[in-house]
């Protein structure tokens, strides 16, 4: 009878010590597939805080946005120079531009194309 004891104890010892492993198996997660390479540079996280203008509307630092500002590139048609960016904090851009009816820059008065608008 203690022999029979002893091997259930045994037995059941050993069942609780792979239960044990069992569970440790399966907490381990998969370690997550290599990211692909990418050909463009990303921005970093966050990039708009190390921007030194200001939203042309509200006239608020644009670093101090919780989210990417908008950006329009206005493009050049002379060789010699090179595309300017305006940025604009979004959410404000979409209400003047619904307010005023005007669907223009505010910086420079050019007309915004389908796409910006699409974008915004």
């Amino acid at each position: 009878d203690v022999e029979q004891d002893q091997e259930q104890q045994t037995e059941s010892f050993e069942k609780g010590n792979n239960n044990k492993q069992k569970q440790k198996q399966r907490k381990q997660k998969p370690k997550p597939a290599p990211k692909p390479l990418q050909h463009k540079q990303k921005r970093p996280r966050k990039w708009w805080h190390s921007l030194t203008e200001d939203d042309p509307i509200t006239m608020e630092p644009l670093r101090k946005l919780k989210y990417p500002p908008f950006e329009i590139v206005v493009k050049s048609h002379e060789f010699d120079r090179p595309n300017v960016t305006h940025h604009f904090d979004g959410k404000v851009l979409a209400h003047y531009i619904v307010s005023t009816g005007n669907f223009s820059n505010p910086n420079n008065r050019q007309e915004l194309t389908r796409e910006d608008c699409m974008r915004l």
